[in-house]
């Protein structure tokens, strides 16, 4: 999936600031229609791997096109970005309307931004009728329209040729106005802080440093441009809906105290977990101990393991397991005795999580 989100016209305060995201499972090639539809260039589609971030130029708007992987391993992660601010588009294969799981992502999206606007689009136009495609629509706007009220429009494009690719751009400038995704007032001080977020992230790549601020750093940087401490909070949240950051300002699981600054660092860390497979994970389990050889240094150092199993375990990826579970599970799947890695059974080593299934069910499967 991809999302597209806009970055307001610095210095000025009015906020052109969007995000948007673009739901479908990879057979649609989803990301590569958010790229597309983003850079008006067509041709063959490549699946996403992760995240992609395109910037594109819409009428007095700049659009950021996020672009997520489709392939099923990843749909636990795309609730991390979902903001009400924010255009979604659901594409489907016209000929595919099964495998899309157009009705998984509606109410997805329902669940977990109910005020967004939401696009159903149609890809592979230029392999069918246009009459074909109008029935395809009819009966999904028949069967959506009223359970989804976010639906804004049903549409169809070619991401090879690029038919109706222009249309789909107009409207999305369209639905951001009428929906007045833009134009907040905002003070200018949070785009110099935006300014400063971008730099810092440059730096951290090339560094290879963690892309990461504790609450301090962040606040004492807002500081630096005019933002006083009490609207710190309020700039971070700014920033996340437009998605510059991710900040979850969750006291409950101390996830206030960091500001995540690169959506794609949080996504490898998402994925380093529900790619699993192998010997690391069996029967969905997955013991503490062997995070040193899934997180390792220096991009995932020690001391920030735990951050990354409460942030995990809130968005419901893991779900921790008590000693006394945690020991039957692994008696079930190696009954009588230790793992030869674990060289024994301390304490540390039967710390175990479980990893959810991250697929939709069929159930969820649109037909």
């Amino acid at each position: 999936s991809g999302a597209a989100g806009t970055s307001p016209t610095l210095p000025k305060s009015p906020s052109g600031s969007l995000s948007s995201l673009v739901l479908s499972p990879s057979s649609t090639n989803a990301a590569s229609a958010a790229t597309s539809a983003a850079l008006s260039e067509y041709g063959p589609n490549v699946a996403t791997d992760g995240i992609d971030i395109v910037d594109w130029q819409g009428h007095n708007v700049t659009f950021r096109s996020w672009d997520f992987a489709g392939q099923d391993v990843y749909y636990s992660t795309h609730q991390f970005f979902v903001t009400d601010a924010a255009i979604y588009l659901v594409l489907f294969n016209l000929f595919d309307l099964t495998g899309s799981r157009v009705e998984y992502w509606l109410s997805s999206i329902q669940a977990r931004a109910p005020n967004s606007a939401v696009l159903v689009v149609g890809t592979h136009l230029d392999e069918c009728k246009s009459k074909y495609a109008e029935e395809i629509c009819r009966h999904l706007k028949k069967k959506y329209q009223r359970a989804f009220p976010s639906i804004v429009d049903f549409v169809v494009v070619s991401t090879k040729t690029g038919k109706h690719v222009s249309e789909l751009r107009s409207r999305l400038g369209q639905i951001a106005t009428k929906k007045k995704l833009i134009g907040q007032q905002l003070p200018s001080s949070y785009m110099l802080i935006m300014r400063r977020i971008v730099a810092f992230k440059e730096s951290c790549s090339r560094l290879h440093a963690l892309p990461l601020l504790s609450w301090e750093d962040f606040c004492e940087l807002a500081d630096a441009v005019g933002v006083p401490a009490e609207r710190a909070e309020h700039a971070a949240s700014f920033l996340h809906r437009i998605g510059e950051v991710a900040y979850f300002g969750d006291e409950q699981h101390s996830l206030d105290r960091t500001v995540f600054c690169s959506p794609q660092w949080l996504v490898d860390v998402f994925s380093s977990v529900v790619t699993l497979s192998g010997s690391s994970v069996r029967n969905g389990l997955l013991k503490q101990s062997d995070l040193a050889f899934i997180w390792k240094a220096p991009r995932f150092p020690p001391e920030i393991h735990a951050l990354l199993l409460v942030l995990l375990e809130k968005f419901d990826v893991i779900h921790h397991l008590a000693p006394d579970e945690c020991i039957d599970g692994l008696q079930q799947i190696q009954p009588g005795a230790a793992s030869a890695s674990d060289g024994g059974t301390d304490s540390q080593s039967t710390k175990s999580s479980t990893i959810p299934p991250c697929s939709p069910s069929s159930s969820s499967s649109s037909s």
